[in-house]
């Protein structure tokens, strides 16, 4: 019902107060002087074409964790887009938008649908030369899993269906390219398309090892609440 008249499934209220608990108002530079470690969080852009930002301790130091976090679970039918939150030098907690003096998208959602894996983004700021990746996302998780299982089991299938995936990522773009001509089309079934085209793999990549098939079944519950 929630997904149908809000075009989200879940409740974001109960997941922000479980962060605000959880993390406070830290900032990414905070974090970080905390713990010496480097925190980064990918998130897209709602209402601009900007690129994805890749969060951390040097891109967008007064950032509050909790805000980027969340919008990065926004992923369109699950959760709504969020707003980032950034700390003034007096402490006060205010809108991202309201202090960046360009235009800037005041609503952020999942950093994948801009780039899932910001490896580029890694390898400049912090010289990242190997990445060992989790692959969350249950769909691209099966897809992966059963890739690696065909080219095991059948020597040269793997070029085969690297092949197949680029064709597909290709096709996927045309498509998005020509839906987002349409007027009316709701952009967040965009969010779908644009996550089949990315960049899913890393030097090493984790999978959950599950059916393709079975997998559009669990993430049914998740979105539908």
């Amino acid at each position: 019902k929630s997904l149908l008249i809000k075009g989200h499934g879940q409740c974001i209220e109960h997941f922000q107060l479980w962060l605000r608990d959880r993390l406070g108002d830290c900032t990414f530079q905070e974090a970080y002087e905390r713990s010496g470690r480097s925190l980064s969080v990918c998130v897209a852009p709602v209402n601009t074409h900007e690129p994805a930002k890749l969060l951390n301790h040097v891109t967008a130091p007064q950032v509050l964790v909790r805000s980027a976090v969340a919008a990065s679970c926004a992923f369109p039918g699950l959760f709504p887009p969020q707003e980032l939150l950034v700390k003034t030098p007096g402490g006060a907690v205010v809108p991202y938008a309201r202090i960046i003096r360009r235009k800037t998208s005041y609503h952020w959602r999942d950093g994948s649908l801009g780039q899932d894996l910001p490896i580029r983004g890694l390898r400049e700021l912090f010289n990242v030369n190997l990445v060992v990746a989790s692959q969350a996302n249950l769909l691209i998780s099966s897809w992966l899993s059963a890739k690696h299982a065909l080219s095991f089991e059948l020597p040269g299938a793997g070029v085969l269906l690297d092949v197949a995936e680029a064709e597909v990522k290709h096709t996927v773009r045309e498509v998005e390219r020509i839906l987002q001509s349409l007027p009316g089309f709701p952009k967040a079934a965009l969010g779908w398309l644009r996550l089949l085209r990315q960049h899913w793999e890393g030097n090493v990549t984790v999978v959950r090892h599950n059916s393709l098939l079975w997998a559009p079944w669990e993430v049914l519950p998740a979105v539908t609440g």
